[in-house]
């Protein structure tokens, strides 16, 4: 052992050829020492001497097996916390030199199975176990954990991968490594599209204290609401149960108020409470997306929307506020055909003039019957100078004179 340490140590001080040969010396030195005295009291210090010559001349497999020995011997040794962590920088060299990671869930165009995982690869996470396993207050834990939980997501062992990512999580919150973790364990439920645990453990991070950046708890937030509405469509994609469906969306809404999504969610919630029979929950949300500040305007249903509700209300011989909203509709109408002209779509414009065309007649003939006999008028007005060559201008005119007549006003009737 004495020769080895003497030409180990002269190597160390040598260049070129000349440490090279001091080396092989000292190689053959720790070879036979080991093989004749496996039992000795310096076996131990020869395991040590021995990897660390070997790691030195890049003979990395034979150092992690001398690491590894070290450890064996006496876990609690001088040198075996740094031996345990030197056998995982030996065995990640022999992972590159088996071509590196040979496979990447983060960049999979589809879910994979777990991939078998390579000779030094599993040689490299049991290395890292076996750090994390004997020394808890190592200072390079938590590095070394991720280290082993990266490798094993990369070969979509999803499972354990997200195990090892959470003790790195706990190790220390406001890591940049436990950012990484939680991000990395959300990504392999997008992956496995387990939206249902995706959605509680966005939350879980989203709430955890100390975890992650104020950018990380946004996108979290972020992924937390969007699998949060995943899991309802998947929950209710089949279902015929519509109050329970628009139930469903409705509770999304209030649970994520500023959520781009909400004008759509609303608006299929009148389709399923429609669709349930339950008329007086589709005027509900109706009125949500017309009235509530957060939508009205700023949405592409409110226009449809108004004239929707207005036909409620006038299913619900509530003409008063049938003629509101059909009025309210009118009003927008050239704003909204304007904008829509250059897309050539006949049909939608002949739609577009149909409906409006209907609103401010029906609004006038309500407000007529109301006993309301300007707004009527006006309205009627209204329908004839928008749509001179509809098929009742006629008999509007005749409506209105018919008007001015009930009044006694002899003056605008016979012009009308």
């Amino acid at each position: 052992l004495r020769i080895a340490s003497y030409y180990h140590d002269k190597g160390r001080r040598l260049s070129g050829a000349q440490a090279a040969d001091a080396f092989e010396i000292a190689y053959q030195g720790y070879d036979k020492f080991l093989e004749n005295y496996p039992q000795s009291e310096n076996a131990y210090t020869a395991h040590y001497q021995f990897a660390e010559l070997l790691y030195k001349i890049e003979r990395f497999d034979e150092a992690w097996n001398q690491y590894m020995a070290v450890v064996d011997t006496d876990p609690r040794g001088e040198h075996s916390e740094f031996c345990a962590e030197s056998a995982i920088f030996a065995a990640e060299e022999m992972v590159k030199r088996e071509g590196g990671l040979s496979s990447g869930a983060s960049t999979a165009d589809e879910v994979r199975e777990p991939q078998p995982l390579t000779e030094w690869e599993q040689r490299l996470v049991d290395s890292c176990q076996k750090y994390a396993t004997l020394y808890e207050g190592g200072s390079n834990i938590q590095q070394i954990l991720y280290k082993s939980a990266y490798l094993l997501y990369n070969k979509f062992h999803l499972e354990e991968a997200a195990r090892q990512f959470r003790g790195v999580i706990a190790m220390n919150p406001g890591s940049r490594q436990a950012e990484q973790a939680a991000n990395l364990i959300l990504d392999s439920f997008v992956l496995t599209e387990n939206y249902d645990a995706l959605k509680e453990n966005a939350k879980f991070f989203y709430d955890q204290e100390g975890l992650g950046r104020r950018s990380f708890k946004d996108e979290v937030y972020g992924i937390y609401q969007r699998a949060s509405l995943k899991v309802i469509e998947d929950e209710f994609a089949e279902s015929t149960n519509y109050v329970d469906t628009a139930n469903a969306y409705l509770a999304f809404v209030d649970e994520f108020p500023e959520s781009e999504e909400n004008p759509r969610i609303l608006n299929n919630a009148t389709i399923y409470f429609r669709e349930a029979g339950r008329p007086g929950d589709v005027m509900r949300v109706r009125h949500i997306l017309i009235d509530d500040p957060r939508f009205g305007e700023n949405t592409k249903y409110y226009y449809d929307q108004l004239g929707a509700l207005g036909f409620d209300y006038e299913d619900q011989a509530n003409f008063d506020r049938a003629a509101y909203y059909y009025e309210t509709l009118f009003s927008l109408y050239p704003d909204r055909r304007e904008g829509m002209e250059d897309a050539e779509d006949e049909e939608a414009l002949a739609t577009l003039d149909d409906g409006a065309s209907n609103a401010i007649y029906r609004a006038a003939l309500f407000r007529q019957a109301l006993g309301q006999e300007q707004q009527s008028i006006a309205d009627f007005q209204q329908f004839i100078a928008t749509f001179p060559d509809h098929p009742d201008v006629n008999e509007t005119r005749l409506a209105i004179a018919k008007t001015y007549e009930d009044n006694e006003n002899w003056d605008d009737a016979a012009p009308a």
